[in-house]
């Protein structure tokens, strides 16, 4: 092991945050301090941030040699649901397939045309103030910020500026790229102002990281002057320790299809409904949702005899219990352009690690279809192909479907552990091996 490097991660989203976002590098900061460095993170305190997801279970997952360091922020999300009586979701980012109210359309305007990049920059300040203070106590040799919210890059790049410290910025989804950019309804002034802001920090930065292979691919060709030399493409993945004791299988009389997180509308999964209508099996077949989905999706699978139920989000280790349970486990591409080509959601790894069959309802020449092929571990389906659902059913009821060696051994390279040998060796300053 080479000598041992301070790192200090800027990370809005940060336990008692739940949902996806925090996931990422709550779990590389663990497997990090494993490698031996120590370990810094910089985070938004509790009582002004805003979650969309709490997960306070999430808090005892924090390695104790990490230090965290939480520092003040101003939340204009709480403000604009004050002053215009809308949810703070509404004013923190678009409610992508929803019906928005005026008052909704005014706080999305508001939110776009005055915080840009988004509204949590109003951590930023007493971010930077506190990076100072770390740097020069920690003797910190590189800083990484995670986004979204995109902001955070801008943390690091007054930290860059001021000390010269290496600094990764790393990329959950992609900045003025992502599928719904329009719908924030940007005003050519911020819009210009947010590209500014996009382009200062993908030259400033000493590596890009990206979780999307597309979008490594889209930034190389946007920016082919300075990006293509220091992009890397570092996917998502699982954590073993999630797994380390895996569940029995229990005595339920059902098919059980697990769905875990959020189904949207737009995300149309009626080709899963309509396939198990024409199946021959006898077993009863029971979705289960453990998330939120809306009522009327959830009816359309009662009526054709399944039975269902939603659990609402639930703590990170109820969902991972619920992956082991499956025996068939459900993933939904959302059918909106931009989005089915290069959206892969972070759940499709925890599926790799539990080795249930999966079934990918989306483009077959997507990014998550090229994973589940990858790995061996389920089929991918467009949501007209009803025939082939149906028949994927039937191998998966009757044993037929089984995951082989080779494909395990490529689902193994997702394990958050591996992946932080990667970057162990970019922060040692290695090149890429992509």
């Amino acid at each position: 092991m080479s000598a041992r490097k301070n790192v200090l991660v800027v990370a809005y989203y940060w336990p008692p945050s739940g949902g996806a976002g925090v996931q990422r590098w709550l779990k590389l900061s663990k497997e990090l301090s494993r490698l031996g460095h120590e370990v810094h993170v910089l985070t938004v305190r509790t009582e002004d941030a805003h979650y969309p997801h709490r997960d306070d279970t999430l808090v005892a997952d924090v390695a104790s040699g990490i230090h965290v360091h939480r520092t003040s922020a101003f939340n204009p999300i709480a403000w604009g649901k004050r002053l215009l009586g809308v949810h703070a979701n509404q004013v923190a980012s678009s409610d992508l397939n929803s019906k928005q109210s005026r008052r909704a359309g005014i706080a999305m305007r508001i939110r776009s045309r005055l915080f840009v990049p988004d509204p949590r920059k109003g951590w930023n300040r007493s971010a930077i103030r506190k990076g100072r203070e770390i740097i020069a106590e920690a003797g910190i040799d590189v800083i990484i910020t995670t986004s979204p919210p995109h902001s955070t890059h801008l943390i690091g790049l007054a930290l860059k500026q001021e000390f010269g410290v290496q600094w990764f910025a790393d990329f959950r989804d992609p900045w003025t790229d992502v599928f719904y950019y329009e719908q924030l309804q940007h005003s050519s002034r911020s819009a210009r102002r947010d590209a500014r802001y996009e382009r200062t920090v993908m030259e400033a930065a000493d590596r890009l990281i990206v979780v999307h292979d597309r979008y490594r691919e889209k930034l190389e060709a946007k920016y082919p002057d300075f990006v293509p030399g220091k992009i890397h493409y570092l996917p998502n993945g699982y954590d073993a320790d999630d797994f380390a004791q895996p569940l029995q299988p229990g005595d339920s009389p059902f098919f059980e299809i697990v769905y875990t997180g959020i189904m949207a509308e737009g995300y149309e999964p009626e080709v899963v409904a309509k396939a198990w209508v024409k199946q021959p099996l006898e077993q009863q077949a029971r979705l289960t949702v453990v998330g939120t989905a809306p009522e009327e999706v959830l009816a359309a699978f009662r009526a054709v005899g399944m039975e269902v139920q939603c659990l609402g989000m639930q703590p990170h280790h109820v969902a991972n219990a619920w992956q082991q349970r499956a025996d068939l486990l459900l993933c939904l591409i959302p059918a909106i352009p931009g989005a089915d080509l290069a959206h892969v959601p972070g759940k499709i790894f925890e599926y790799l690690a539990v080795g249930k069959p999966i079934l990918n309802i989306g483009p077959p020449t997507g990014e998550t279809a090229a994973i589940v092929d990858r790995c061996g571990a389920g089929i991918t389906c467009d949501r007209c192909d009803v025939a082939r659902v149906q028949a994927f059913y039937e191998r998966v009821a009757s044993g037929q479907f089984t995951i082989r060696a080779a494909g395990r051994e490529a689902a193994a390279q997702y394990a958050r552990h591996e992946q932080a040998k990667r970057l162990h060796r970019w922060i040692e300053g290695q090149p890429s091996a992509d």
